[in-house]
């Protein structure tokens, strides 16, 4: 699942066999977490959703270490999907899901996803099911947790998401011009040592936006709270 600019791969290591959490932001620039969504992968095309409203799917396709497409029927991805808007430690039950086994179920592909073809919620656990259920309707803001299972097989996978709501470009942060710099210092003059003084970060905002316009900005303490959009300062 993609993220961040020029560093995500569409696939996932085969080594990683564990569930993979994949948080669908719908309205922000994140990278990292610390908490129970350690192996959180934030999903927007180059950074970022940007006025998503629409209906979203997508094909997962299991894909050999040359990022070519692995036919092999016995390599099962399962998937689960959770929101609107729910905390990373309480997800609460899924919207989606598909558990069918593509062998066992006999299919003509081991591919899975959302699509507007289908009209089930949910499929599976094994033979039950043809690895698709119905996409969802999204609207900007809105954020989901996509778990991404693969109990049985060897195998990376490619994520390509399909619907009318679609990636636009994400906001960009300019780099100081020669001669100015971001940094801000700031004296202490009271002579009382209480480890804070007092920044004002926007006032860099109009040269990190340069121009751009319906981007939202928030500052955080954590890269943790960055992430879950929480405590902003």
């Amino acid at each position: 699942m993609y993220i961040h600019k020029g560093t995500y791969k569409d696939e996932i290591s085969p080594t990683m066999k564990k569930i993979l959490t994949l948080f669908l932001l719908l309205n922000s620039i994140l990278i990292f977490s610390q908490n129970d969504c350690s192996d959180a992968i934030i999903v927007c095309g180059n950074d970022g959703y940007q006025d998503l409203t629409g209906n979203l799917g997508f094909t997962l396709t299991p894909t050999d270490e040359l990022g070519n497409t692995n036919t092999d029927l016995v390599v099962d991805f399962d998937f689960f999907l959770f929101g609107p808007n729910v905390d990373c430690g309480n997800i609460g039950q899924a919207i989606r899901c598909s558990t069918t086994n593509p062998l066992g179920a006999g299919s003509s592909s081991n591919l899975t996803g959302m699509n507007t073809t289908e009209t089930d919620t949910a499929e599976g656990p094994g033979v039950d099911g043809n690895n698709f259920v119905s996409d969802i309707d999204v609207l900007a803001g809105e954020s989901y947790f996509l778990v991404i299972d693969r109990p049985i097989g060897t195998s990376n996978f490619k994520i390509d998401w399909i619907g009318s709501a679609t990636f636009n470009d994400p906001p960009t942060a300019t780099p100081p011009s020669i001669g100015e710099v971001y940094d801000q210092i700031v004296c202490d003059t009271d002579g009382v040592i209480d480890n804070s003084s007092v920044f004002d970060l926007t006032l860099n905002e109009g040269s990190l936006l340069n121009g751009q316009t319906n981007i939202l900005t928030s500052y955080h303490t954590s890269i943790n709270d960055a992430i879950t959009n929480e405590n902003p300062i």
